[in-house]
């Protein structure tokens, strides 16, 4: 049975963004073209569903899962981070109209801003990852620092969020952090992988390197801006949020001797997916009042099956791969519960259903501000 800590905050529903970011400026020129392209009728969250296929796209292309190891097909075909930083573009041009198309629509509401943000839980790990997995040269741990730092950010934004109502972009953000990718991979394919992925002369180190290093600076300090503004009352539960997250790195980064980068691949994936569900139920609790627990048991109890599957010597193969496969199980229901249950509460509480109206309000439930 979950808990409320406001039962009515649905129907008390406030959203604005303070938006000082340098590209939208220029990109906004682009969406009102765009916008044309999108039917009229069309659900904006169906806009935000299809829109995150290009990430996850670019993201399995970039991991090696479609045409193989990008390290080694990227050579021969160079046009495959084209392909990537189209897919990208693609999301991220979705990602941007699915709110216009909520306003044009007369849709917005705390159901679309739960969609939409719940599927960005999962590109603010997914894109780190394809990047990482795009060079093995790049230090193991790194990956890990990276995500934790990504999550970090995406987490104490919503907190301000929450406390706020408001969601700020500043002059440089999320956004020019995405067209600054988008830039990189279009600079892998013209002047190749190698240039990315070998040390300058001078320079001592490969540039992918100065990519992640500034990946992993931007997201902490935008991160540590919201922090500041809670004024560090959200300590507790960042610190909960990082025991869960920690021994899933410390499980890839000691199974990576064993089974290579598909331990680094696989540990990214189930870290990311953890994040996810504290994102998830933290807009729960932001959107329609739900208590956003501070520990998840199931998730502590996978991490221990996960480390002793590794620690204790001598275990079958398949028992290794048996806390795995059951740790992606316990995710994939609890996120998917997660995403069912706000589905049906919106449903039952406002009459809206993923994409459109499925019945009138009730007369008795209190009017919704906009």
């Amino acid at each position: 049975m979950e808990r409320y800590e406001d039962p009515d905050r649905i129907y008390k529903y406030q959203y604005s963004s303070v938006n000082r970011s340098l590209v939208d400026r220029l990109l906004k020129y682009w969406w009102r073209f765009a916008i044309k392209l999108i039917p009229a009728k069309a659900s904006a969250n169906l806009v935000s569903i299809v829109g995150n296929l290009g990430s996850w796209f670019a993201t399995a292309l970039l991991c090696g899962l479609v045409v193989g190891p990008i390290d080694v097909a990227a050579k021969r075909s160079p046009w495959l981070f084209g392909l990537a930083a189209l897919s990208l573009a693609f999301y991220h041009s979705l990602d941007a109209m699915d709110g216009i198309q909520a306003r044009r629509t007369g849709s917005s509401g705390p159901l679309g801003e739960f969609v939409d943000h719940w599927f960005d839980s999962f590109n603010i790990f997914l894109v780190p990852l394809g990047l990482f997995m795009a060079f093995p040269v790049l230090p193991s741990a790194w990956l890990f620092i990276a995500l934790l730092a990504c999550i970090f950010a995406d987490w104490t934004n919503l907190r301000e969020v929450k406390m706020t109502n408001q969601l700020h972009f500043g002059p440089i953000s999320s956004e020019e952090a995405m067209i600054a990718l988008l830039l990189a991979y279009v600079s892998m394919w013209l002047v190749g992988y190698d240039f990315w992925a070998l040390p300058l002369p001078g320079l001592g180190v490969p540039p992918i390197y100065i990519a992640m290093v500034i990946t992993i600076g931007g997201s902490f300090a935008t991160g540590m801006r919201s922090f500041l503004v809670g004024r560090m009352a959200w300590s507790r539960e960042i610190l909960a949020e990082l025991l869960t997250l920690a021994p899933i790195a410390v499980w890839a980064l000691i199974a990576e001797k064993t089974f290579g980068r598909g331990a680094l691949l696989v540990g990214g994936l189930l870290m990311g997916l953890s994040g996810s569900r504290f994102i998830g139920d933290l807009l729960r609790s932001r959107l329609v009042g739900l208590a956003a627990p501070l520990w998840y048991p199931d998730l502590l109890v996978m991490d221990l099956l996960l480390l002793a599957s590794i620690l204790v010597p001598g275990l079958p193969a398949w028992v290794r791969v048996a806390a795995v496969g059951l740790f992606f199980a316990v995710l994939a229901y609890g996120l998917l519960g997660q995403f069912a249950r706000t589905l049906s509460l919106v449903r039952e509480r406002l009459g809206i259903g993923l994409f459109g109206p499925v019945r009138k309000q009730k007369l008795d439930t209190p009017p919704r501000r906009r």
